[in-house]
C-alpha cells in the first residue's frame, strides 16, 4: 500500500501536477491572460471602478471571481477544490501517512 501509495499517488502528482500546473497554470495562463489581462485591465480601467466595481467583482467578481473561478472552482473546485481535496481526503491520508516513510 506504501509502494501502491507512493506508486500512484505520486503518479497523481505525475497526472495531478500535470493537471494542477498545467491546467491550473493553463487556468492560471488562460487565467493571468484573463485574471491578469483583464483583471490588471480592470486594475486599468477600474481603480477608482477597482474598488467599485472589483470589489463589486468582488461581488460580481467573488460571484464571478467565486461563481466563475470556483466555476473554475467549480469546474476547478470541483475539479481543484471537490478533487484536489478529494486528494488531499486521499492525498493527506496518502501523503502525511506514507511520505514521512519514503
Amino acid at each position: 500500500m506504501i509502494m501502491a501509495h507512493h506508486a500512484v499517488l505520486e503518479y497523481e502528482y505525475a497526472v495531478m501536477t500535470m493537471t494542477h500546473r498545467s491546467v491550473i497554470e493553463y487556468e492560471a495562463a488562460v487565467m493571468s491572460m484573463a485574471h491578469r489581462a483583464v483583471i490588471e485591465h480592470w486594475d486599468a480601467a477600474m481603480t477608482i471602478a477597482h474598488r467599485a466595481v472589483i470589489e463589486y467583482e468582488d461581488a460580481s467578481m467573488t460571484v464571478l471571481n467565486r461563481a466563475v473561478i470556483e466555476y473554475e472552482d467549480a469546474v476547478m473546485a470541483i475539479s481543484h477544490r471537490a478533487f484536489i481535496e478529494h486528494e488531499d481526503a486521499v492525498i493527506t491520508i496518502a501523503h502525511r501517512s506514507g511520505s514521512d516513510k519514503v
